[in-house]
């Protein structure tokens, strides 16, 4: 006859050190600056979108998120404005590469580029 163990794991989160917690609020700074310039330029697709978010200071998956959601918001959701607390956005993406182990060196074949079909593989 076997017993049957359990035992419960219970974690919690660290808060974020001032360091961090500073360069997190100035991505949602700099996030929302962008949603704010896209959605007021009227910008209705990921292209227009990429246009206007390209000089700000993100990372790719935030870009590639603003792209997908803004031209959602008018079109799908009909907004007329932002709510001012806004969220962060960031999508699910990372470059694919090619491991193996007859060579030195890894090859990356597809990059994610915000706007410009970051969803297609070809």
């Amino acid at each position: 006859m076997s017993t049957t163990v359990t035992k419960t794991l219970q974690a919690t989160f660290a808060p974020p050190t001032a360091h961090k917690q500073s360069k997190l609020t100035d991505l949602l700074e700099t996030y929302r600056d962008g949603l704010q310039e896209a959605f007021d330029a009227g910008a209705s697709t990921m292209s227009a979108v990429s246009d206007i978010v390209t000089p700000y200071d993100l990372p790719y998956q935030a870009k590639a998120a603003l792209c997908n959601y803004v031209p959602k918001l008018r079109k799908t959701y009909n907004a007329k404005e932002l709510d001012d607390g806004h969220p962060i956005r960031l999508t699910n993406q990372a470059a694919t590469f090619d491991h193996s182990e007859e060579r030195e060196y890894e090859f990356t074949w597809w990059v994610p580029r915000p706007g410009r079909r970051t969803n297609d593989r070809r």
